[in-house]
């Protein structure tokens, strides 16, 4: 055992996983009970392979921050799977009564879909789970559409026999999935995306709710080709503000103009901020171009460093340059020298710079791209997209 190279074990585990999807893409229509990684799915076997050695239990632990990280809670049992292709496969599951706190913990954490929850929480262990989604930073969809039989849904975390009836989201919400205590308080709200047109009376459903953590995610649906998400350019919560006393946690992963970002740390206080995907508009074709970008970000690092509590940003934008291609490229090597610049293809150019400051942390992934080359009516990064899908190797 002295010799054993236990990392080895990891990429084995990498290489089974991979090999399961290869295994099951054609099979469509395979009988639930045969949609499993290996024989050990009952809750019973994760904790005894667990507690069997270290090892083990570190095994456990990475297959669910790796590839267990598809979510179904159906009665008192939580499964953790693995998505391939036409339904998710069973790796590993918890009950009330076999279930190791820290995985629990970890399930939520990197959990990346929540596809199937009860109505009403049947057991204690579950709010283990619902705690541990306010670190959630990966979760890209709460209640699928495809798998789910309605798109908005109301959970409780007591033990309430009868809940009363909700009245559905507005129209405006794709899906949601909402965990309310008995006190009425909202410990969790995620809602998959916006309808378009997105403007201030598709937040009206927020006004005075008392909310301890909102995650607003992207667009479930889009085609690859030919959308792109719209961009939010207004406060999220100035015309219709929950009660901003219970708010701890603010995750936005919807496209987000930065002036409206920096309006919203300016207005409000919550303990953990983290908008993953913050735009810089084109700006105008003019000399002025790249002091504008470079006055925008630093702003917005300026309002964060203020900022009285934990802040994440990730901050992209897209800029055409429409004259004088080769000159602009030796100016953004020139005038942005904190930035790294790249360039993978003579017709743009990418600036990437990262900064830090306590718990205050700003991504910012910048490209100028030759506007003659991309020029269409499609965004540059749709035209990127499309060519990346239609061109690469099979």
């Amino acid at each position: 055992m002295a010799s054993l190279r236990t990392h080895l074990l990891y990429e084995a585990v990498d290489i089974a996983f991979a090999k399961t999807e290869v295994h099951f893409r054609d099979k469509r229509d395979l009988d639930p009970n045969k949609r499993r990684f290996w024989q050990l799915t009952e809750p019973q076997h994760a904790c005894a392979l667990a507690i069997s050695s270290p090892h083990c239990y570190k095994l456990v632990a990475y297959m669910l921050q790796r590839h267990a990280t598809c979510v179904n809670v159906k009665d008192t049992v939580i499964q953790c799977g693995t998505r391939c292709y036409h339904y998710t496969i069973s790796v590993i599951s918890f009950s009330s009564h076999y279930y190791i706190r820290r995985f629990i913990e970890l399930a939520g954490r990197f959990c990346s879909r929540l596809e199937k929850f009860s109505y009403t929480l049947k057991s204690a262990y579950h709010s283990i789970f619902v705690d541990s989604l306010v670190d959630n930073n990966v979760c890209d969809s709460y209640g699928s559409e495809l798998t789910y039989p309605v798109r908005h849904c109301t959970i409780f975390l007591s033990d309430v026999t009868n809940p009363q009836p909700q009245e559905p989201e507005p129209i405006w919400i794709k899906s949601s999935m909402k965990f309310v205590r008995q006190d009425g308080v909202v410990q969790f709200l995620g809602i998959n995306g916006i309808e378009r047109p997105v403007d201030q009376d598709a937040f009206t459903f927020l006004k005075d709710m008392k909310i301890e953590t909102l995650h607003i995610l992207s667009s479930l649906m889009r085609s690859v080709f030919y959308e792109t998400d719209k961009t939010i350019s207004f406060d999220i919560f100035y015309r219709h503000r929950p009660n901003m006393e219970y708010m701890k946690t603010f995750r936005c992963d919807y496209q987000i103009n930065i002036q409206s970002v920096v309006m919203m740390l300016k207005r409000y206080k919550i303990q953990n901020v983290r908008i993953n995907n913050v735009r810089l508009p084109d700006y105008n074709q003019n000399p002025n171009k790249l002091r504008r970008v470079r006055c925008a970000i630093a702003n917005l690092w300026t309002h964060m460093q203020q900022y009285d509590g934990n802040v994440y940003v990730d901050c992209k934008s897209y800029q055409s340059i429409r004259t004088d291609w080769e000159a602009v490229v030796e100016n953004v090597k020139a005038e942005l020298p904190e930035y790294h610049v790249s360039q993978k293809d003579v017709n743009d150019v990418i600036i990437t710079m990262e900064r830090a400051s306590g718990t205050k942390k700003l991504l910012v992934e910048i490209v100028f791209y030759n506007y003659a080359r991309y020029r269409c009516r499609a965004p540059y990064q749709l035209r990127r997209r499309h060519e990346h899908l239609e061109f690469r190797p099979y």
